[in-house]
């Protein structure tokens, strides 16, 4: 996942607004996914949410969750924001963590390009 358009809010909040969105943004995601999933600042503004043990419908329903948790963080701070995310969920061949994040990254790139701030899910078989 990453957030859209950081450099705005670092711009217009300074580095310590920017520091506390990403603060904000942990808290959301350490408060909506179980104690058994795995969370991990990438670096800047990119997170990765890996959830062991969950399948398909589970997935839609924690990131559909965890992606209107984000929006409304939107509306109660004066940081303008987004969050663009890509699910990839792999039931059978499990790759490794790096081409995992590799996909996903592909995939939360495609919800930039065709307009930021919303989920794509994909089903790797």
């Amino acid at each position: 996942m990453d957030i859209d358009d950081f450099k705005n809010v670092n711009d217009t909040m300074g580095h310590t607004g920017g520091d506390h969105l990403l603060r904000q943004v942990a808290e959301v995601l350490s408060t909506t996914v179980r104690d058994s999933d795995y969370i991990c600042r990438l670096g800047g503004d990119e997170f990765a949410v890996m959830l062991p043990e969950t399948d398909y419908k589970g997935s839609l329903k924690l990131f559909a969750k965890l992606h209107l948790q984000l929006l409304e963080l939107t509306k109660s701070t004066d940081a303008k924001f987004g969050v663009s995310i890509g699910v990839g969920i792999f039931q059978k061949n499990i790759p490794s963590f790096k081409e995992a994040l590799k996909y996903t990254d592909n995939l939360m790139y495609n919800v930039k390009k065709s307009g930021k701030n919303d989920v794509i899910y994909k089903f790797y078989d």
